[in-house]
């Protein structure tokens, strides 16, 4: 037989076949991959009957796919490759939130505290104005000192309201048993973490709370908000996890 034919005849194999005849050849079983991985039996049985539920979000499903690769000494940009034509996979976005918004955010924030501090300054001297004015000629009432008042009472309120209008960051710190996927989205909607985490380490995010955490190895992360451990047990579904941080109570 041809070269060309035994490639062929190897691109024809399925994802599922590829990788359970690869896990045979390292003489692993499921419970032994499943050890290493932190994937459930059921989902590693299911990868390998090439009959992966299309309800699983495909970022979890790929993470899963790569990392048994990775394990297997095979291609991953092969075996990922054969998971998208395989199982027709729309290609999503790839976009990684830069830290650059933060520093962003931080100057608009910045922004705002001197505009208030500004009205506040301004709000003193209309007062001081006032009260000096007022002191100087206590038997008479002008319409200017009422146009004072007034204009001193909506230069207070603007300055609430702008300092209530100000976001809010929030700090959480993730740390890591295992390899771990994970995605984190802020109150506004922007990506502030995406990819895989590796063994032993952690990530410190800062962003406008809730957060909405997703987590592929759930059982392999800790998290600690304001300085207190969450405990996402009950969020827990099989080996993930999605929730709001801080946690509902």
């Amino acid at each position: 037989m041809s070269p060309t034919n035994e490639e062929d005849k190897v691109q024809n194999i399925s994802l599922g076949k590829q990788l359970s005849a690869a896990r045979m050849n390292a003489n692993l079983s499921i419970a032994d991959v499943e050890g290493v991985l932190h994937i459930s039996s059921d989902m590693l049985r299911d990868i390998e009957a090439d009959s992966i539920d299309c309800q699983i979000n495909p970022l979890f499903t790929k993470g899963y796919i790569k990392s048994y690769a990775a394990l297997l000494k095979l291609n991953k940009d092969e075996i990922l490759s054969l998971y998208a034509q395989q199982y027709n996979e729309q290609q999503l976005p790839k976009k990684m939130q830069t830290f650059s918004n933060r520093a962003k955010l931080k100057e608009h924030n910045s922004y705002l505290n001197y505009a208030s501090g500004l009205m506040v300054l301004l709000l003193v001297a209309t007062m001081v104005g006032w009260w000096y004015q007022k002191s100087a000629t206590p038997d008479v009432i002008s319409t200017s000192d009422i146009a004072i008042q007034q204009d001193a009472s909506l230069v207070a309120i603007s300055s609430q309201s702008e300092s209530s209008d100000q976001p809010q960051l929030a700090h959480a710190l993730f740390t890591f048993s295992q390899d771990c996927w994970i995605k984190v989205t802020d109150a506004n909607k922007e990506t502030i973490a995406l990819g895989i985490k590796k063994k032993g380490t952690t990530l410190q995010l800062t962003g406008v709370a809730p957060f909405i955490v997703n987590l592929g190895a759930a059982n392999a992360v800790s998290i600690t908000y304001l300085g207190e451990e969450l405990d996402i047990s009950s969020y827990i579904n099989g080996n993930t996890a999605l929730f709001n941080v801080p946690l509902e109570k």
